[in-house]
């Protein structure tokens, strides 16, 4: 007698085999979402970064830009606040590369209000108060 023919045997030995490959199915299934779930909030945390590193720059401009408008004569407030218009700059076209246009939409909506502002700044064209505290506190900060 062939016990491998036996029905009651072969179902014996298929039924746990079958479950197990269920069983390591939805284990690779979870895993791979937790891997991309994880994928997903790194990438997120470095979009992140870059959008802190970008506001710290700003308000950094913001800074220089009163102390340029309380001492417009002075030539090394106004090459500081020149480099640090183009370090935002970077900032800013660095941020549109790496980012979801999505993601983004209302911040780079504001951002090109900055060149309008940088202007003003320049040919000293606004008031400090609507400058500091409307302009840049309300749109950039």
């Amino acid at each position: 007698m062939k016990i491998l023919n036996n029905k009651i045997l072969e179902s014996t030995l298929l039924l746990p085999l079958m479950g197990l490959i269920i069983l390591l199915t939805y284990y690779t299934y979870v895993g791979y979402q937790e891997y991309s779930n994880f994928k997903n909030s790194k990438e997120q945390l470095v979009y992140l970064d870059e959008l802190n590193n970008l506001l710290t720059d700003i308000d950094e401009e913001r800074g220089l830009s009163a102390l340029y408008m309380g001492d417009n004569d002075d030539l090394d407030s106004s090459e500081k606040l020149k480099i640090q218009q183009s370090v935002v700059d970077e900032a800013i076209d660095s941020l549109k590369r790496k980012s979801d246009s999505s993601e983004s939409k209302y911040l780079f909506k504001n951002l090109e209000e900055l060149d309008e502002l940088r202007s003003k700044v320049k040919l000293l064209d606004i008031e400090f108060d609507d400058f500091f505290f409307g302009k840049y506190t309300k749109k950039f900060s």
